[in-house]
């Protein structure tokens, strides 16, 4: 079982609680930010992109499983573009915590 208190490096055990409160201040910077700015930045970004692949369909046809399956597909490859999913981390990480060190 991981215990992300205790260290495994014998070195850094005795700063374990410098350690904690350091991880915490990183989640709590990513979650505020997430919440927050990430979350209306991430919108912003992935409306115009569902807005050109849905500007293609028509709306008097049935959509089946597989045709929703391929929209659902475009929209997720313009979003992601050649990185994939990691493109994203920028709406869940910012640079203020993406910099501090959580060792």
């Amino acid at each position: 079982r991981l215990n992300f208190a205790q260290s495994e490096d014998p070195a850094r055990s005795a700063d374990s609680n410098l350690s904690m409160e350091r991880r915490s201040e990183f989640f709590s910077l990513t979650y505020n930010f997430m919440l927050g700015q990430g979350l209306r930045e991430l919108v912003a970004f992935v409306t115009p992109q569902c807005a050109h692949v849905l500007s293609d369909l028509t709306v008097k046809s049935r959509l089946d499983a597989n045709s929703l399956t391929s929209v659902l597909n475009r929209i997720r490859s313009r979003v992601e573009g050649d990185v994939g999913g990691r493109s994203l981390l920028r709406f869940v990480i910012c640079q203020q915590s993406a910099a501090t060190d959580v060792r």
